[in-house]
């Protein structure tokens, strides 16, 4: 196993932990991406669920195709974050 970044973060009160920074910005996960937490032989992996967030842009396009708006003013970062919630109720998370 070849370790290319670590940083040590201490595990909250509820199992929770804080991805790094660094960690966000070489995996490009931003708030509201779903990621995956899983273990495999080399211990507890968390990575980007590309699949998910694609999913959810095309609900969000879908949701837009057709309608009359000024896209200008758009908010897409609160629109991403709508539809994540909407998604991840569906699936029960």
């Amino acid at each position: 196993m070849v370790i290319l970044l670590e940083e040590k973060r201490r595990v909250g009160p509820k199992g929770q932990i804080v991805i790094p920074q660094a960690l966000r910005k070489v995996k490009g996960i931003v708030p509201g991406d779903v990621v995956r937490v899983y273990l495999d032989k080399e211990g507890i992996m968390i990575d980007k669920d590309e699949e998910k967030t694609e999913e959810v842009f095309d609900q969000m396009a879908k949701s837009i195709r057709g309608k009359k708006r000024d896209w200008s003013k758009v908010d897409w970062h609160l629109l991403h974050e709508e539809r994540m919630k909407e998604y991840m109720k569906k699936k029960g998370w």
